[in-house]
């Protein structure tokens, strides 16, 4: 009898080792990749970008920002990494700020590297520094 019992008891500590390793491996394949940034706008809306990341899911890109110089306003999109074609539309943050930038197709970006452009206005006559970090996947 208690041979049965320690059986039961030796499966069940199987069966929920297994089940935590399955659980383990799903959110590490769910992760999403970020990246810090730390750039020099150029002046008078000449664009920036950050280094490329992979995009892992459909869901569009969160930017948060740290900081940006002088009480500036930065513009970011998402760039394909390999031919810098625009793949988002365009979001406007200040410094402190986080937003959400969508993507014109999010399923066909999945898989791809993917990069950040950021500049400030047209008018803007300094270069101008923003820190924060990014990713292209919200989640």
């Amino acid at each position: 009898m208690k041979r049965l019992a320690l059986g039961k008891k030796a499966r069940l500590a199987s069966i929920l080792c297994a089940l935590f390793m399955m659980c383990s491996m799903a959110i590490s394949v769910s992760a999403r990749n970020v990246a810090d940034y730390n750039l020099t706008m150029p002046r008078l809306g000449g664009k920036i970008y950050t280094s490329s990341i992979k995009k892992t899911g459909t869901t569009k890109a969160v930017n948060n920002n740290t900081s940006i110089g002088g009480g500036y306003t930065m513009h970011c999109a998402i760039y394909k990494a390999s031919d810098s074609s625009k793949m988002s539309s365009t979001k406007s943050c200040g410094s402190g700020d986080r937003i959400l930038i969508p993507y014109n197709d999010a399923s066909s970006a999945k898989g791809v590297n993917v990069k950040m452009g950021a500049w400030t206005s047209l008018t803007t006559g300094v270069k101008v520094q923003t820190s924060g970090s990014w990713s292209p996947d919200e989640s």
